[in-house]
C-alpha cells in the first residue's frame, strides 16, 4: 500500500470529468468531458487529498448540467460524493489519517464556527 501511495502522490495528472458549460460547442452532447486534469494539491492546512474508490452522480451534478447553478463555470470538475481513500492530510486535520476510507459528502462543516458548534 505504501508503494501505491508513493506512486499516486508522485503523479502530476489524473482523470476527471470537466463541465464544459450548458451550451457546449464541443461534440460532447452532455456538456462534460472525461479528461486528464492536474492532480490537486493540499492548499489549506484543513485539506485532505483523496483517491476516489467508488462514486455516483448526484442531484447537484444534474442541476449544474441543466444550467441551474449559475456559479458553475466551464472548467469545473464534476463529482463530489463517494467513498474515498485518504492519501494526504493537511497539518490541521485531526480526525482522519492517511489510509482511512471515508464517505466524501457534498455537505461538510468546519466544526469550529458558532453555527457548527450549535448543532
Amino acid at each position: 500500500q505504501d508503494l501505491l501511495l508513493n506512486i499516486i502522490l508522485g503523479m502530476t495528472t489524473m482523470m476527471g470529468s470537466t463541465f464544459l458549460g450548458v451550451k457546449s460547442i464541443s461534440n460532447e452532447p452532455e456538456g462534460m468531458i472525461w479528461e486528464t486534469r492536474l492532480m490537486p494539491q493540499i492548499q489549506e492546512p484543513t485539506d485532505i487529498l483523496a483517491r476516489v474508490h467508488k462514486t455516483t452522480i448526484c442531484g447537484t451534478d444534474l442541476h449544474i448540467m441543466g444550467g441551474n447553478v449559475p456559479e458553475a463555470k466551464p472548467g469545473l470538475g464534476l463529482g463530489h460524493e463517494g467513498i474515498v481513500d485518504i492519501l494526504e492530510v493537511g497539518a490541521e486535520v485531526k480526525h482522519f489519517k492517511v489510509g482511512d476510507r471515508v464517505l466524501c459528502c457534498c455537505i461538510s462543516s468546519c466544526g469550529k464556527c458558532k453555527k457548527c458548534k450549535d448543532k
